[in-house]
Formats: C-alpha cells, structure tokens, sequence
C-alpha cells in the first residue's frame, strides 16, 4: 500500500498493471504505458505483483498558484524492494525538481541562488520517521510479519500561509556553515533559492507550500513595488526556532532591514514533522453579504474586498 501523508495531492504512476485507489472518488489519470491516479492527502493506492520490487514515481498534481513550476520526482522512479524481511532500511530522499522554463525569470536576479534543486519530500516505511525526527523517536526496522506493507510520502516541514500572499525559499551561500551560525552573515551576501511553490490547499483552505528540514534556514518573500528586484524579503530563520505557541507568544517575523513586517509564526509538531503557520498582524472582514468594499491604506495600493471574505492587513509603522 502506497499512502500519500504529504499536506498536496500527488499524481502517483508506477508500470505494475494491477495497482488500485483504495478512495471512494478516485481520480483516475489517462495513461497508455502506466497505471496513474491522483492521490490527495491521506489517501492510498494498493499495488499488486509477483515481482520482487515495486517501481513508482511521483509529481505534484495541481499547478502552483505562486512560486516555482515542479515535474517529476528526479531519477523517475522509486524502487520499494518487496519480499519476506525486506523493507526500506532509511527514509529515501526524493526531489520534485524545478522546471527549467520556470527558472527563467529568477535568471537575471543576482540574489537568487539557482543551485535550489526543487522541494524534498521523503519516502519511508509507516513505522519509520523523517531524519527531522531521528533521535527524538526511536526507529527499528523489525521484519514485517504482514502479507501488505504501506510505504508512505512525507515531508519534514510545509508552511500554511494564512496571508495568501506570501512566498518561501531556502537561503544559501558558499559557506554552508550558514546553516549553524547565522547572526554574523552579512544579510547582503545571502542568497535564495527560487521560492518553492505555494498550492491551494482544499483541506487546510489556505495556500501550502513544502519546506525543507526544520533546521535549515528559510525565508518569506512578498511581491513589492519598491526597490529593483520587485521582491522583499525577511530575515532568515529556522522552524525549529519559531514559537509553538500562537496569539501573543508568536514569533515575530523582521524585514531584511530589520522593520516589522506584520506578520507572525508558529508552529505545531505533527507526527512527520513541523507544520508552520504564518499569519498576519490584523485582518479586515467585509460584513456586507452584497457589496464590495474598497480598503485603501497608508504606502499601501487600495483594494477590493468583496462580501464576506477576509483580507489581512497591518498598521503604518510611521504613524502608529
């Protein structure tokens, strides 16, 4: 059983003719050389074969509604070994690797580092854990007993953006003691990978985006009318820096100029890894159920909010 635990639905496609969606509504995909379904979160596929290994490669589904175009997983297939006392003796690092077309427009900025191969996700027994976990909880890999084995999709980390406007990327540079030491790098030689994409997400209703591990060094970036790279971007941080405590306890995010920036972090510990919220400082609620709203604020471009839908804004730092 192949079982997706990633917070995106995934297009799975393996060359085993006897593979079944175990959902109610499954999605069948039209594919004349492989068995191929989509697979949302949480849901299952059952492979069947004589054989002493199952093949499966995996994409993202839906197309990113920001950030950074994925295809399939690098190397195109996952090979589970199958058989008495086999398994998957370490969680196997996969890649939905960044499209080259999608690459294009991140080519001309200098603070953007395009050796960001794409999003990480793990593939792993169901007893096991991601490498974000190894040390807190004890793994083994006991001989399975069963006739069927599940071999799930994870990922250490993903951010649930509650803005709806807000991208993500992994900061990088040559030295990669980045990643231990952060307060003495200069924040104009830091370079980001090209964000990683943001999906709308019908479970969590807000937009998702797949992170790195919790230790690596992240960032957010928000569409601006200033300055030339048409981008702002944050201080870097870590998710396992963030406060696990929401409300007024969340952890402040700072512009790159160390400003406020309006927004805030928290997270909560799933059982595969870190789940990240980042939420804005206030939010507007247009009460009308007819009419449209217009919201104009300081330095900022007005907007439309329309009938009982919620916008996030913050308050002007200069005149607050």
């Amino acid at each position: 059983v192949l079982k997706n635990k990633l917070p995106v639905p995934v297009l799975v496609r393996t060359p085993m003719p006897h593979a079944f969606p175990t959902c109610e509504h499954h999605e069948n995909v039209q594919d004349s050389n492989y068995s191929t379904c989509r697979l949302n979160p949480l849901e299952t596929i059952e492979v069947f074969t004589p054989g002493p290994s199952i093949a499966v490669s995996m994409k993202c589904a839906d197309q990113p509604i920001g950030g950074t175009l994925t295809g399939w997983i690098d190397g195109e297939w996952i090979d589970v070994p199958l058989g008495k006392d086999k398994c998957l003796l370490e969680p196997v690092r996969c890649t939905f690797p960044y499209q080259s077309k999608s690459l294009d427009r991140y080519r001309t900025s200098r603070q953007v580092a395009l050796r960001g191969s794409g999003s990480d996700f793990y593939v792993l027994e169901t007893e096991d854990v991601t490498p974000d976990l190894k040390g807190s909880l004890q793994k083994h890999h006991a001989a399975v007993a069963e006739d069927v084995r599940t071999v799930v999709f994870v990922v250490c980390a993903y951010v649930i953006d509650h803005t709806g406007n807000l991208l993500f990327e992994e900061v990088l540079l040559g030295d990669q003691n980045i990643q231990r030491s952060s307060r003495s790098i200069n924040p104009s030689s830091l370079m980001g990978s090209p964000p990683f994409s943001a999906y709308a997400s019908a479970k969590h209703r807000r937009r998702v985006s797949l992170l790195p591990g919790s230790s690596n060094l992240i960032r957010l970036a928000s569409l601006t009318m200033d300055g030339d790279e048409g981008m702002r971007k944050s201080v870097p941080f870590r998710v396992e820096d963030v406060s696990m405590t929401e409300g007024v306890d969340a952890t402040p995010i700072l512009w790159a100029d160390s400003t406020p920036s309006g927004y805030f972090a928290y997270r909560n510990l799933t059982a595969e890894g870190s789940e990240l919220h980042v939420v804005p400082e206030y939010v507007i609620f247009n009460g009308s159920t007819h009419h449209q709203i217009c919201v104009r604020q300081i330095s900022q471009p007005p907007f439309l909010l329309d009938p009982s839908k919620i916008s996030p804004i913050s308050r002007d730092r200069n005149n607050s």
